[in-house]
């Protein structure tokens, strides 16, 4: 080890993110596409080799425009926005091999849209 514990004694970064940070920052970068006006989450499943499979984020279907469909709630069904959106972690799901799932994880982030916050309860659905 060199003097400056930061490094190794060839030179090589020692203070670099976890894997964990790594594949959350991932979440947050994708929860920043979702369109919705109050909340935004976003997914990152990587496998056990520190692979990203997948990204998802909350959002009507890719193969729907979403400017035709409605981003509040409503007692209306054809109104709320809860019968077109799919959840980020759905979505991250279905756009994943599922053998190449098996023993992955899962990292999900939420951010209220009024507040800027991150949710601390974020949970997958």
């Amino acid at each position: 080890m060199s003097d400056d514990l930061h490094q190794t004694s060839s030179g090589k970064r020692l203070d670099v993110i976890s894997w964990d940070e790594f594949f959350m920052s991932v979440a947050i970068a994708a929860q920043r596409r979702s369109k919705d006006p109050n909340t935004q989450v976003g997914a990152c499943i990587a496998n056990t080799n520190h692979r990203i499979l997948s990204v998802g984020y909350n959002g009507t279907p890719s193969a729907l425009n979403d400017d035709f469909f409605p981003w509040g709630t409503s007692d209306d069904p054809l109104q709320d926005k809860h019968n077109y959106v799919v959840h980020a972690e759905a979505n991250a799901i279905i756009s994943a091999s599922r053998r190449d799932m098996v023993g992955g994880t899962i990292y999900l982030v939420g951010r209220n849209a009024a507040t800027g916050e991150l949710l601390p309860d974020a949970t997958s659905c």
